[in-house]
């Protein structure tokens, strides 16, 4: 099967394979080309803005998949041949800015942010860091106690929150829990969504919920847990089947940068819960 690569890159630039101009990509806008299923990729990326760094890779096929993929590079393979090339590059690393300093008899508490997100730094009295905290929320309680509050980032809208202890090692975590990042869920409204955040729930842990999307026959039954064994994450199929069946995908790590999509089909039925107005009446990996 011949593999078609879809490129996408972090800044707009122009693509060249084995020699050849082949188009431009950029965050939103992949390019679209076919390569052969065997043998070597030489693949040139130059960045039209000053953000981007220049990459010239070399990316090895076999059987119509990457069987090689190189630094800057992260590929996942979908079924049908298409191949998701997202490249990366030398970007200067996030700036950040502190914003309050706080003293401790063993060192200093440094609290700022970076990248969108609230930073922890605990140096010691010769500067030395000693510990490191990123959340999308990072407040100091009485005493020595510092509240993170992660972003899961799934459909549902789940989060952690995290208390930790600072001390002269740098943070020491103490509880976590879960929480919801809006103060309350974002159950899914459509089959598909359904489906996704079931295979979240059961990937974050979160066995009980999981099994409530599923319609009662099929609870209790380790359904979610053999389908997302091994699993690193989940989304929608990159094209829908041929034969109209309804299927989500889960991805699994193959290789260093190299993951690939299988589908977990499914049927969704109306009924009202607490988790939204669809279950989950079958669900099965690759149609198996």
């Amino acid at each position: 099967m011949q593999p078609t690569l879809l490129i996408s890159a972090n800044w707009p630039g122009m693509i060249y394979l084995n020699g050849r101009f082949a188009g431009e990509c950029s965050a939103e806008e992949k390019l679209v080309a076919p390569v052969s299923p065997q043998g070597s990729v030489y693949l040139e990326y130059r960045p039209l803005t000053a953000k981007g760094e220049a990459l010239n890779r070399k990316i090895r096929f076999a059987e119509g998949k990457p069987s090689d993929v190189p630094e800057d590079v992260w590929a996942l393979a979908w079924p049908g041949g298409a191949v998701e090339l997202e490249l990366f590059g030398e970007e200067e690393p996030a700036q950040e800015e502190i914003l309050e300093r706080i003293a401790f008899p063993e060192g200093t508490l440094l609290m700022g942010r970076a990248d969108g997100e609230q930073t922890a730094v605990f140096e010691d009295l010769n500067g030395i860091p000693r510990g490191r905290l990123r959340a999308s929320n990072l407040r100091l309680d009485s005493g020595r106690r510092l509240t993170a509050v992660i972003d899961l980032s799934d459909r549902a809208g789940h989060a952690r929150i995290e208390h930790w202890a600072v001390d002269a090692e740098g943070f020491a975590r103490i509880s976590s829990e879960n929480a919801w990042m809006q103060g309350a869920p974002h159950w899914p409204l459509t089959p598909e969504n359904t489906a996704l955040c079931a295979l979240e729930a059961e990937m974050l842990g979160l066995c009980g919920e999981a099994e409530n999307y599923l319609a009662p026959e099929l609870r209790n039954r380790g359904l979610l847990e053999e389908i997302c064994r091994d699993a690193i994450g989940c989304g929608p199929m990159l094209c829908a089947h041929p034969d109209g069946r309804s299927a989500v995908a889960l991805f699994f790590q193959e290789a260093e940068r190299l993951a690939v999509a299988r589908p977990v089909w499914y049927h969704a039925v109306p009924a009202g819960g607490r988790q939204g107005p669809w279950q989950i009446a079958r669900i099965d990996l690759d149609g198996k």
